[in-house]
């Protein structure tokens, strides 16, 4: 927590500053992932009332843990509908290649004089995963 952050060494004068907001107080925590690593800062700015205290920072804290909580879900949403995706370009794939293969094969028997030939062919089983 700073109050008049300006004047305090370790901080740059921010974009805000640039833009004519006078930075009076500032409050910032990380953001953490499910393991602990930062995703981002939450800052509090130019508390209306006082200056920043305890109870802010424990309510910035909360509010800093979920918002890391809902960024990482939507990342995970992502992940996971980037691998759909793959998935049904892969089943399609499959499903292009078993169509080609059952176009190779013969329509009807050869004419062989004196032989009497008869075949079918069927995957032995169909999963998502492929013929087999």
């Amino acid at each position: 927590m700073f109050q008049n952050h300006m004047k305090t060494p370790v901080l740059i004068p921010r974009p805000i500053a640039r833009a004519g907001v006078i930075t009076r107080s500032l409050l910032a925590v990380p953001m953490p992932d499910i393991d602990g690593n930062p995703l981002g800062v939450l800052e509090g700015l130019n508390k209306r009332n006082g200056s920043f205290d305890e109870n802010d920072f424990d309510l910035i804290c909360l509010v800093a843990e979920q918002a890391a909580v809902a960024i990482q879900r939507h990342q995970l949403q992502q992940t996971a509908l980037e691998a759909a995706g793959r998935a049904a370009a892969l089943w399609h794939e499959v499903d292009l290649a078993r169509k080609i293969q059952q176009s190779l094969m013969p329509q009807y028997p050869p004419l062989v004089p004196g032989l009497d030939a008869v075949g079918c062919m069927y995957p032995a089983s169909q999963d998502r995963r492929g013929l087999f």
